[in-house]
């Protein structure tokens, strides 16, 4: 998938690995991390943004010594020495930080990472960030791998309680939430943000289940006629001025924070600003 007109934040970079992750997904990517290599005392290399913003939200910051160049939140993470990107790794800048554990999705985690790494011991925890259920599984992985299992669990009540709040408690609204232009890329009910969604109490007017991100053009959102847009493009071009030119009159909602693009527990913390605002919406939009 090409997502186009985005910050240079990385989160281009962050939706089309999702994109490409659900093509090689295994049923059972959480691997298991030794107890030898585990623990409070490792060091952590982290291959994927969500990753990175669970191992400092766990208060296991200390313990990560590497992270992609699209690792940004929480803010002490663009600290952290910096190993490539999410899909062009440097197997030579992740040796450098001697990690005892690197956590990455089951696509990045093979060939030469692997064939180089592991004869020196170290373990690699595969992890998927797709929907609300990875979140939860990387969550509890994650916390299991740096002896804080406990604050996983915690953090997974939390991420629970939090998505039973989103719900807006209005009529319900089909929307579309747009994450790309040039082409025009929206969120599928498969995807994160189309979990998120639904669990706001807004109807996708997007039906395709089998692509997280699919490729729309002007005609199929004017057939779908959506009730509000909401705008998830991060820096560049808006959405609001491409489909108001074609004619396309419903209210455009911007993301309050793009930390909703990012799969995780701030995710849900910026649906609930999102939420907020579409409540705000004059019309029928709002109660």
């Amino acid at each position: 998938m090409t997502i186009s007109r985005m910050s240079p934040s990385g989160i281009a970079p962050i939706l089309c690995f999702l994109a490409l992750s659900a093509c090689g997904r295994t049923p059972d990517s959480a691997g298991s991390v030794p107890a030898s290599r585990a623990g409070r005392d490792a060091r952590v290399v982290s291959l994927v943004p969500s990753v990175t913003q669970i191992i400092f939200e766990l208060g296991a910051g200390d313990q990560l010594v590497g992270a992609t160049r699209y690792c940004e939140r929480p803010e002490a993470a663009r600290r952290v020495p910096r190993v490539g990107g999410i899909l062009d790794v440097s197997v030579e800048a992740v040796a450098r930080q001697r990690p005892d554990i690197v956590i990455g999705s089951p696509i990045v985690l093979s060939g030469r990472l692997v064939e180089i790494l592991e004869p020196a011991g170290v373990r690699f925890l595969p992890l998927n960030f797709e929907d609300f259920d990875d979140v939860r599984n990387g969550m509890i992985a994650i916390g299991e791998a740096l002896g804080r299992s406990s604050e996983a669990a915690s953090m997974v009540s939390d991420f629970n309680r939090d998505l039973a709040a989103l719900d807006m408690g209005t009529r319900r609204t089909r929307a579309l939430f747009v994450v790309g232009t040039r082409p025009l890329v929206v969120a599928g009910p498969s995807s994160f943000q189309g979990q998120l969604m639904s669990a706001m109490g807004l109807d996708n007017v997007v039906d395709s289940e089998g692509a997280g991100f699919p490729t729309w053009s002007l005609e199929q959102v004017i057939k779908a006629n959506p009730e509000v847009i909401i705008d998830g493009i991060v820096g560049g071009e808006p959405s609001a001025a491409i489909l108001s030119e074609a004619g396309i009159a419903a209210p455009v909602v911007h993301i309050p924070d793009d930390a909703i693009l990012l799969p995780g527990p701030g995710a849900v913390r910026a649906a609930a600003a999102l939420a907020r605002r579409i409540r705000e919406l004059p019309g029928p939009e709002a109660e």
